[in-house]
């Protein structure tokens, strides 16, 4: 735990906490948003990919997945580009599988909380909890309305970023 009081991590907690206000009070124009950003990352890292595979064809290296990679990740893009509402009708279930996945990794986090017999362990309990709890219903139940899910996220980021906010300051 000697690196999770360092101000390194203070700094994604507090963009957690703005991510989510902005979420919060912006949810149409922040799925639209999203939806375009999200393509625009997906077709840089698929042109990185496409650049990979051309600087191992220089080389004379096998790299068969690279070429197929660039290509998905570029449609993939292109596809959060062009059709927005389609990405976000599937994003009550990527929503639920980021918190379920934010959750599950923060495990040995309170394993370690524990052992340690830090002050405030059970925050590091809701550290996990909540997101996991948040994520599971999200992925048996997914609201009908999409600005409602954002406005949902938006509020989980922002408890997320409090629970850290807490954990920094009862780990110090």
């Amino acid at each position: 735990m000697k690196s999770f009081g360092k101000k390194s991590t203070l700094i994604p907690t507090i963009l957690y906490m703005l991510i989510g206000a902005v979420l919060l009070i912006f949810p149409s124009i922040s799925a639209t948003v999203f939806c375009w950003g999200l393509g625009g990352v997906l077709i840089v890292y698929g042109l990185l990919h496409l650049y990979r595979f051309w600087q191992a064809k220089q080389q004379k290296l096998a790299v068969e997945g690279e070429l197929a990679v660039c290509l998905l990740l570029c449609l993939l893009g292109l596809l959060c580009i062009s059709a927005p509402r389609l990405v976000l009708s599937l994003l009550p279930f990527l929503l639920g599988g980021l918190l379920l996945a934010m959750g599950l990794i923060r495990i040995p986090a309170v394993w370690e909380a524990f052992s340690l017999k830090m002050p405030g362990r059970w925050l590091f309990v809701l550290k996990v909890a909540v997101p996991l709890a948040l994520g599971i219903v999200l992925l048996i139940n997914p609201f009908g309305l999409v600005t409602g899910l954002i406005s949902f996220f938006g509020l989980c980021l922002m408890i997320n970023g409090i629970l850290e906010l807490l954990c920094l300051w009862k780990s110090r």
